[in-house]
């Protein structure tokens, strides 16, 4: 939604309509469609929402986000940190679980990585310190990935990819969705048929 970082006003051109639209009304579409997806899945419409919203979003931007959702059906409850978010995600609010700890919630964005470090006590968050750095990002990880594989490749075909900019497009993106699925698995698998001169 870092479009709504735009002007209320400013409009976006859309090709398959020719014509310009409003991107309040982009928004508000996409909150339609998240809204009638909830309702496919649940069985029943839920209008009730909590919004995690990166917190270096602006108070203006944050509003312009409420006001989609609303166009799109949804009642704002809240506005949370994305990093709270996660928290809840995996039930860290449950003090029977985590009565008294710290918790690190790892961000690794494309261009820069966020941590934030909380305190749990008695299911209460509480935010202890948060640091953002550019050296080490999804990017940086997708490269990494990339020119390991890339060297386990030749060492096992005796050819190089390196110079193959093709092939190394093709392992890049494949490195890609593995980083991304690392998030809800503990391993993953990367296989490529044909990769370079049909090994």
């Amino acid at each position: 939604m870092l479009i709504l970082a735009s002007p209320e006003s400013e409009t976006i051109y859309v090709p398959s309509l020719e014509k310009d639209i409003p991107i309040i009304e982009l928004a508000s579409h996409f909150f339609r469609n998240v809204t009638d997806q909830v309702k496919q899945q649940v069985g029943k419409a839920v209008k009730d929402c909590v919004i995690a919203l990166p917190e270096s979003l602006d108070a203006a931007t944050k509003e312009r986000i409420v006001k989609a959702a609303q166009a799109g059906g949804l009642r704002v409850k809240a506005i949370i940190p994305e990093p709270i978010s996660v928290l809840l995600a995996y039930h860290m609010d449950d003090s029977s679980l985590y009565s008294n700890c710290k918790v690190a919630v790892v961000d690794m964005g494309w261009n820069k990585t966020e941590v934030a470090l909380y305190q749990i006590l008695n299911g209460v968050f509480s935010k202890v310190t948060q640091k953002s750095s550019s050296h080490c990002c999804g990017r940086d990880m997708v490269r990494l990935v990339a020119e390991h594989c890339a060297k386990d490749f030749q060492r096992k075909t005796q050819c190089s990819l390196v110079q193959n900019q093709k092939a190394m497009l093709r392992l890049r993106t494949e490195c890609e969705v593995a980083i991304k699925s690392l998030s809800t698995a503990a391993e993953v698998t990367i296989a490529l048929d044909s990769l370079f001169e049909g090994k």
